[in-house]
């Protein structure tokens, strides 16, 4: 994420042992690693390897080789995220490895979180207003509601609120603090 951040996706460097280096090879290896393994379900690295994908197609650099392998991957996690819903729409307590859902809301808000976060960063705004989609995101503002009063881990309520605020300004636009939003409220309010 830090690399794609600041440099572009063709960027290369030296290794102090002089061996040569870049975002395609990272890219490359963190294709190699194991989702199921990986840290929140691997949703993580899925993130990160969108982020840097989105850079380089943005960039309007081609998708080939590496790229495209990562295009299918992402391709491959949206498919599982919609595939594992639960009947309810909320997003599968697994993450990308198969269907289920926890009693431990917290456990719920951390995978749906993480899970909704990806699929805002993967997805365009005609994809983010399928129906699956809406119902679970739907379900993630429902998981806040619920979980008000539980002691929930920081990092679920943070990749939980950034997947909807990526969903947000991607659907909606970016949301306006400006004084005219705040001449509006108030005329709405005394109406």
């Amino acid at each position: 994420m830090a690399l794609t951040a600041y440099y572009p996706t063709d960027y290369t460097w030296k290794a102090g042992d002089g061996s040569p280096w870049s975002i395609e090879k990272l890219v490359e290896i963190e294709l190699g690693h194991n989702l199921e393994a990986s840290a929140c379900g691997g949703t993580h690295r899925m993130t990160g390897l969108t982020m840097a994908f989105n850079r380089h197609v943005a960039a309007g650099r081609p998708v080939t080789g590496v790229w495209k392998k990562l295009e299918d991957r992402i391709h491959e996690c949206i498919d599982k995220a919609k595939q594992y819903q639960n009947a309810d729409g909320s997003l599968s307590s697994n993450y990308f490895a198969r269907p289920g859902k926890s009693a431990d809301l917290a456990v719920c808000m951390g995978s749906a979180g993480h899970v909704m976060e990806f699929l805002a960063t993967a997805m365009d705004k005609e994809q983010l207003q399928q129906p699956w989609v809406k119902r679970a995101t739907l379900d993630v503002c429902k998981l806040f509601r619920k979980t008000k009063p539980v002691d929930v881990e920081c990092g679920a309520l943070f990749h939980a609120a950034h997947g909807l605020v990526l969903y947000r300004e991607k659907v909606f636009g970016p949301r306006s603090f400006g004084k005219e939003s705040a001449a509006a409220l108030t005329a709405a309010k005394s109406n």
